[in-house]
């Protein structure tokens, strides 16, 4: 019997293995990221979901699940752990097979595979932090309502903030996705289209799936104004203007009420700068609206007071700190420039801070 020929350039082919392949990185990165964060527990409690284990502090987080009656965290109790190895490798086979194949028909049976795959993975997630946060023992020591712990952000049960950002892992396999996704809409549109171009259109969709995957870097959380406290002074914070935050890279946040406070914190030696993952600024102009501290520009001015009398505030642009300083007057101060002014002021000594210095911080993905 003869053999169908192939109708897929071997370009696409190419771009299909790649990201038939995407998904099996998640044996090598988490899934998901969790972090629990309460005065009992200054460092912070991290757990992370992978795609057949749970590791980090899980013992801890049984424990406090055990004193309000939610339920215990097991890899071993939950069927999905079992199965999801196996369907990650069934994906990235039926992929690497269409690949080779070069069959439209096969290619776009397999996506629709990898789509459904993804829709009920997310689903099913969403429904066990349901049920986990409403099968409550009523022998507990503490009988709670029901609790649904976030999928993405921030939530706030009891003291505890609880912090869910995905892992690398699974934005390699939303990448793999997209990136597949992206080619089946290139040959919708073009139909059959020279390697050269859709080489370009492979280059995008490629370019596409790794930004995608900047999503598992943890991100600024939401900072509660009139109840969170400042890492350096202690005072609460109550002003979003002048709220900044640091983020480890385990996902820990370190809040402060203002830019001074921040730098202070950063020259003492409490957070290792090879544990920094980022430094984030309020701007002034748009509170809540987070900036990295390295990019930001400041403006140094005795009528824009701030919490703690260095009246330092942050912008976005240029533009917007001179439109600012027409009305307030005052100096414009560089990122590199803060650590001095903060030595200079003596709020080192005031606070207890060891005052030995911070180096600029650059991008520290």
């Amino acid at each position: 019997m003869r053999s169908r020929r192939r109708d897929l350039p071997i370009l696409v082919s190419v771009v299909i293995a790649v990201a038939a392949l995407l998904p099996l990185l998640t044996f090598v990165w988490p899934l998901w990221h969790y972090y629990f964060e309460a005065p009992q527990y200054p460092e912070g409690l991290a757990m992370q979901i992978w795609s057949s284990k749970l590791t980090g502090r899980v013992d801890l987080i049984n424990g406090l699940n055990h004193y309000v009656g939610f339920m215990h965290l097991d890899a071993k109790d939950f069927w999905e752990l079992q199965v999801l190895p196996i369907i990650i490798i069934a994906v990235s086979a039926l992929g690497l097979v269409a690949a080779a194949l070069g069959r439209k028909l096969i290619f776009h049976a397999w996506l629709a595979f990898y789509g459904l795959f993804a829709l009920l993975g997310m689903s099913d997630f969403y429904r066990w932090l349901y049920q986990f946060g409403h099968t409550v023992d009523p022998k507990a020591a503490i009988t709670m309502e029901g609790y649904t712990p976030p999928m993405l952000g921030t939530s706030i049960f009891m003291n505890f903030y609880i912090t869910a950002w995905p892992g690398w892992g699974a934005a390699a396999l939303a990448g793999g996705f997209v990136l597949a996704l992206f080619l089946a809409a290139c040959l919708w549109w073009r139909g059959r289209v020279k390697a050269r171009r859709l080489a370009t259109a492979g280059a995008a969709a490629l370019a596409l799936a790794f930004t995608l995957s900047a999503c598992g870097a943890p991100q600024p959380v939401k900072v509660v104004l009139g109840q969170d406290v400042c890492m350096e002074c202690g005072m609460v914070i109550s002003d979003a203007r002048f709220a900044t935050q640091v983020l480890s890279k385990t996902g820990k946040a370190y809040k402060f009420d203002s830019i001074e406070c921040m730098v202070a914190f950063l020259a003492g030696d409490e957070l290792p700068k090879d544990q920094i993952h980022s430094i984030w600024v309020s701007d002034y102009l748009a509170p809540g609206t987070w900036l990295r501290a390295e990019e930001a520009r400041y403006l140094q001015s005795a009528n824009v007071r701030s919490p703690m009398g260095l009246n330092l505030s942050a912008f976005k642009t240029l533009a917007d700190l001179e439109n600012v300083r027409a009305e307030a007057s005052g100096l414009e101060r560089r990122w590199a420039d803060l650590t001095g002014l903060v030595m200079e002021s003596g709020m080192l000594d005031k606070l207890g801070g060891h005052g030995h210095g911070m180096e600029p911080a650059g991008d520290h993905h």
